[in-house]
């Protein structure tokens, strides 16, 4: 499977995102927002002013140029995470969580949390919120 497939097939699998809604420009925003947040942790220098809609640009235009096989293959890693933890299951989230859901995804894999554990803190955390 190829990498644009799985961040697709796994966000549609696994969110309220519609396979219709992939195409358009909130999906790739809510993408560009999770990428930012990874992009912050892992790349020295690299810091996020805001997801204003100049910001996303800007931080867009710049993928165009240098988007690397390592950014995507946190991303990848990131929704792969998040597949196996809700296999068969929606994820008890809104759309705008998904960036920061993606974030944590990325935080919990490096901290040796299972997808079933993630899984179990994540439902337990919604029935706080």
């Amino acid at each position: 499977m190829k990498k644009h497939e799985v961040w697709t097939k796994g966000l549609i699998k696994n969110t309220c995102i519609t396979e219709d809604e992939i195409k358009k420009d909130s999906v790739r925003r809510l993408l560009l927002q999770a990428m930012m947040l990874l992009d912050e942790k892992y790349i020295t220098g690299f810091s996020i002013k805001d997801f204003s809609k100049k910001s996303l640009k800007k931080y867009e235009k710049s993928l165009r140029k240098n988007f690397s096989d390592k950014q995507e293959n946190l991303l990848c890693s990131a929704i792969q995470y998040l597949t196996d933890a809700f296999p068969e299951k929606k994820m008890p989230v809104k759309k705008k969580d998904i960036p920061l859901l993606i974030y944590l995804a990325d935080e919990a894999e490096d901290a040796g949390i299972s997808p079933g554990q993630f899984w179990e803190w994540l439902a337990a955390l919604k029935k706080f919120l």
